[in-house]
């Protein structure tokens, strides 16, 4: 399962809209949905970082995004 794919499950999961994550995050949409389309398989730890915030992602979910 790549980034793109378990991002998917966590916007699904939290019921959140790609391009709102982007805004909320202070990310370009096209660089979240690059992630979430697997033309961005290696995101930074920097974007990474963002997501989860804006996310609240426990540190269990984050491993699981990252791994």
């Amino acid at each position: 399962m790549t980034v793109g794919d378990k991002m998917k499950d966590l916007l699904k999961k939290y019921n959140i809209k790609p391009y709102l994550l982007a805004d909320m995050a202070g990310l370009d949409r096209s660089n979240v949905y690059d992630i979430i389309n697997n033309k961005n398989t290696k995101p930074s730890i920097y974007v990474i970082a963002k997501i989860a915030h804006v996310l609240e992602l426990s540190d269990e979910e984050l491993g699981k995004l990252i791994r």
